[in-house]
C-alpha cells in the first residue's frame, strides 16, 4: 500500500514536471515571437530615456524579469531567468490562514490540496493537521483527538473535497458519499424520489 502511494506520487510529480516544462517552452516561444517583447529588448539595449506608456512599462518589466530571450537558448533560460516558469507545485497539502487569503474569520484555517488530491495517507494527514493547527488543547493538555473525532474530522475534510469537485451535485448525495447521512434516511429518500 505504501509503495503504491509513493509510486503514485512519483508518477504525479513526473507528469507535473513534464507539464511545467511544456508550459515554460510555450511561454519561451511566445516571448520569442512577441513583437512588443522584441521592441522592449531593443529599448533596453539602447538605454534611451524615452517615456513609455503603461503597456511599454509592463513589457520592460517582463524583459527585466526574463532577460533577452533572443540571445538565450531554452535550456539556459529555464535554468536562469525562466526557472519560475518551470516551477513544479508541491504535491503536499498546504495550511493557509484567513489572514493570508483575506477571507473568513481571522481564526479560520484552510487546507489547500494541489491538483485536488491528497498525497498523504489518512493517518499521516490527521497527524499533520494535529501538528500544524494551533489549539487550546496543546496549551492546556486536556483535550486529545479521539478516534471518533478523527473519523468526524476526516468526514468533514472529505465533504469539503466533494463540495469543491462536484458543485452541481445535490447536497444530500454528497453527504451520503461522505457518510454524514444515515443510511435509513437514504432508503426512504430513494422511495420518495424513484426517478433519481
Amino acid at each position: 500500500m505504501r509503495a503504491d502511494l509513493l509510486a503514485g506520487i512519483v508518477q504525479s510529480t513526473n507528469r507535473q514536471v513534464a507539464a511545467a516544462m511544456a508550459s515554460a517552452r510555450l511561454y519561451y516561444n511566445y516571448l520569442r515571437l512577441s513583437p512588443s517583447y522584441a521592441a522592449g529588448c531593443i529599448h533596453r539595449l539602447r538605454k534611451k530615456g524615452r517615456k513609455l506608456n503603461a503597456h511599454g512599462q509592463r513589457v520592460l518589466a517582463c524583459v527585466d524579469k526574463y532577460g533577452d530571450i533572443h540571445k538565450t537558448s531554452f535550456d539556459d533560460w529555464v535554468r536562469g531567468p525562466g526557472r519560475s516558469r518551470a516551477a513544479v507545485p508541491s504535491v503536499m497539502p498546504e495550511l493557509m490562514t484567513a489572514k493570508s487569503l483575506k477571507v473568513g474569520h481571522q481564526s479560520d484555517l484552510f487546507i489547500r490540496f494541489p491538483n485536488g488530491a491528497n498525497a498523504m495517507s489518512q493517518l499521516e494527514f490527521l497527524a499533520w493537521v494535529t501538528a500544524m493547527v494551533p489549539s487550546v488543547a496543546r496549551e492546556y493538555g486536556c483535550i486529545r483527538l479521539t478516534p471518533v473525532m478523527q473519523k468526524n474530522l476526516w468526514r468533514d475534510v472529505y465533504l469539503a473535497y466533494l463540495l469543491k469537485n462536484y458543485p452541481e451535485a445535490e447536497l444530500w448525495r454528497l453527504g451520503a458519499e461522505a457518510m454524514l447521512v444515515d443510511k435509513k434516511w437514504l432508503g426512504l429518500s430513494e422511495q420518495l424520489n424513484p426517478d433519481r
